[in-house]
């Protein structure tokens, strides 16, 4: 038989373990949701940057026409 102070310490002591378990837990989801944050801002910017080239893509094509008519024009 234990006496009632080591089943006490033992107590605390699961309970410690429990605790440090749950932390490191919560440790990870919040890294998990940190990187997923950074991967759609990192996605977003990708997108941006494809559509900012689109666009400047579609003027440089817009300049071509124009320049491309305007000897016509003349």
């Amino acid at each position: 038989m234990c006496s009632k102070n080591t089943l006490s310490i033992i107590r605390v002591t699961q309970g410690r373990e429990k605790n440090s378990h749950q932390r490191a837990q919560i440790g990870m989801l919040l890294i998990q949701r940190v990187m997923l944050f950074f991967v759609k801002q990192m996605s977003k910017i990708e997108v941006l940057r494809i559509q900012k080239i689109k666009i400047e893509d579609w003027q440089e094509n817009k300049n071509v026409e124009v320049e491309r008519k305007k000897p016509l024009f003349l």
